[in-house]
């Protein structure tokens, strides 16, 4: 009787010991205790935090988050799924959050479970400056059709993913507007390609947007176009920035002696 009691209770320490052990694989890579409390970093206003569990531990599989045991903040919200090695925990941060450190607890259960739940507490720092944008080339010389492009940097700082909105106040059919997807923890460059469709000075603006918060920040730009000799003629299907209405016949003149001479 006795030696069954002390194997018991050797294998209930076991068991205990690597149920405990809760592998985290992102955003960070730590290994935490049952009710262990895990730094995650900071995270934007309006992004949602990808929490990635390794399903193996010792002998067992975390097979499922006990719902009615994890918490997250007010107006937050999240949701799990199961895949083939790890769960996925996602945790939506409401857009009008306030700068503040939050916990997490997530409750963690498997199909062979003789314990309680174990339970991982995540540390998070909501805050508002953590994208930066930035740039270059923003004067240029180009002529009419040619594909000219404008190099833009984007550091996002956060533990989330983020995605910007890119417009301008030229037509669209010199620049369309785009969509970016910008990883955690990274800075990314992007090229912004328009195509000037008529010649002469032109100043304009783009417009960087986040699509999930109230970030944006405006950047003035200036394009010299030169004349090419099919920029004279689709200039008259695109408009005529440079002209005056009653030129027109003038312009036409033009454009026909250029093609004859």
């Amino acid at each position: 009787m006795f030696k069954r009691l002390l194997l018991a209770l050797v294998l209930l320490l076991f068991v205990s010991s690597a149920y405990s052990d809760i592998s985290v694989l992102e955003p960070v890579k730590a290994d935490v205790a049952d009710e262990g409390i895990l730094e995650l970093g900071s995270v934007s206003c309006g992004e949602t935090i990808e929490i990635i569990v390794k399903r193996r531990f010792g002998d067992f599989y975390w097979d499922k988050i006990v719902e009615e045991q994890s918490s997250v903040p007010a107006g937050w919200s999240f949701s799990w799924e199961q895949q083939r090695d790890s769960l996925i925990i996602l945790v939506s941060v409401p857009e009008n959050a306030v700068e503040s450190t939050q916990l997490l607890k997530i409750g963690l259960s498997s199909d062979e479970d003789i314990f309680a739940p174990a339970f991982l507490n995540a540390r998070v720092s909501v805050k508002k400056q953590l994208l930066s944008v930035d740039m270059v080339n923003l004067s240029q010389e180009t002529m009419v059709g040619a594909p000219t492009k404008f190099g833009l940097s984007v550091s996002n700082n956060s533990i989330a993913d983020h995605r910007l909105f890119v417009s301008s106040t030229l037509p669209s059919y010199w620049f369309e507007d785009i969509v970016l997807e910008i990883p955690a923890m990274d800075t990314t460059v992007f090229e912004l390609e328009l195509v000037p469709r008529s010649y002469g000075p032109r100043e304009f603006s783009f417009r960087i947007e986040s699509k999930l918060n109230d970030f944006s920040k405006m950047f003035d730009a200036k394009l010299l176009v030169f004349q090419t000799l099919s920029g004279k003629y689709t200039s008259v299907f695109y408009g005529f920035p440079f002209f005056n209405i009653s030129l027109l016949p003038y312009y036409f003149v033009n454009s026909f002696l250029a093609l004859v001479s």
